[in-house]
């Protein structure tokens, strides 16, 4: 079926928002008459409809998890898994190829996230050996490091890889050489010429999850010690110099920075503040239902937090949300500003954003949803 025979409109409908009795919102609606898959979300979201993105049909996967959407936006990475490598295609949104590279990987093992400078057009990716590798954008290699001399490879090894001011960070867990068991995790720094900067050892533990913060001052990392069976939990940050600067005994799916001293916590049920000066939380958020899970939190830069919850629910394997509300909270104290309720529609995972002049951007299995609000005035966060 060609993208032309897709059925689209926009319309403006009222949605009730929630909290007290605010004025009804006028809302912006994307519509399809052909189930969207996925959202690759941006100021300008597209949707991948039977396996091809919407408008450019040229870059087409053959699932809609192995399409990579670079964060520079007019960049788009399709993936070709085989037995023993990974095949990466640099495409640009018209539809145009730019590179082509092959990754060693094992099959079993999740896909790789390439890293894009677009500035300096270069290409970033680690491989099984624990070697970053770039590449320009024909797709020849330019250098290869080793990041950790003891590396040692596992199944259970990961890694989380970020870019901030020309500055590559690297967070790899792996086994300890030797007698011990377990897990320990390095915090490598690289600049774009694959010089290595700074290799700090952070933890006897395996990293679970891993944040950064947008300028690359701060590294926070969701730890856990398989050698102590029944052990918490534990949450970690860093800053750039690998000093520790905060710990709690909490797990988290997602942090977010605010500001130097601020940070907000998504767990599945509730979302918390806190400041780096203190483990006690500055306020918290929970469901509205004791079925509903919190999907994603964003922020807006300034003084907006957004928060999505809903009911999870599967289609054909895939995961979904019905019920599901758009929450807007201030960054400082917590204070509601709006509830929205999105009533049938199945909201899609991460397909959550804020975009220019105070909306919110919400993409659902057949719309995308603008959403509309009102600046507030805060002189913090």
């Amino acid at each position: 079926m060609q993208f032309k025979n897709f059925i689209m409109f926009l319309t403006l409908v009222p949605i009730v928002a929630l909290s007290g009795n605010p004025p009804q919102k006028a809302v912006s609606v994307r519509s399809f008459s052909v189930p969207v898959s996925r959202w690759l979300m941006s100021s300008s979201p597209l949707p991948l409809i039977n396996g091809r993105i919407k408008g450019v049909e040229e870059i087409k996967a053959s699932s809609p998890d192995l399409i990579f959407k670079a964060e520079t936006g007019q960049y788009f990475f399709i993936v070709q898994p085989h037995r023993n490598r990974i095949d990466y295609i640099l495409t640009e949104k018209r539809g145009i190829r730019r590179a082509s590279i092959y990754l060693s990987w094992n099959i079993d093992l999740p896909v790789p996230k390439p890293l894009l400078n677009k500035v300096d057009r270069q290409i970033y990716l680690i491989d099984i050996g624990g070697k970053m590798t770039a590449y320009n954008f024909k797709g020849q290699r330019l250098w290869q490091k080793s990041l950790v001399e003891d590396y040692i490879f596992t199944y259970e090894n990961t890694y989380f890889a970020a870019m901030a001011h020309n500055r590559l960070m690297v967070v790899l867990s792996y086994p300890r050489s030797g007698r011990l068991a377990g897990f320990k995790t390095m915090y490598v720094i690289l600049n774009n010429k694959g010089r290595i900067l700074k290799r700090v050892p952070l933890a006897e533990m395996q990293a679970l999850q891993a944040a950064f913060s947008p300028d690359g001052k701060y590294l926070a990392l969701m730890l856990h010690n398989a050698t102590v069976p029944g052990l918490a939990p534990r949450s970690m940050i860093f800053d750039n110099m690998g000093s520790k600067v905060w710990q709690k005994d909490i797990g988290f799916r997602k942090i977010i920075f605010l500001n130097d001293s601020n940070f907000v916590v998504q767990q599945k049920q509730q979302v918390l503040s806190f400041s780096l000066q203190a483990v006690k939380s500055r306020w918290v958020q929970k469901v509205a239902d004791k079925n509903f899970i919190f999907d994603d939190i964003i922020f807006d830069g300034a003084k907006t937090i957004g928060i999505i919850q809903g009911k999870a629910g599967y289609k054909s394997g895939r995961l979904f949300y019905t019920r599901a509300r758009v929450s807007l909270f201030h960054s400082k104290d917590g204070n509601l500003r709006d509830q929205i309720d999105l009533g049938d529609r199945r909201y899609l995972p991460s397909a959550f954003r804020f975009a220019g002049n105070h909306r919110v951007l919400v993409g659902c299995e057949t719309a995308l949803l603008s959403i509309q609000y009102q600046e507030e005035n805060s002189d913090e966060n």
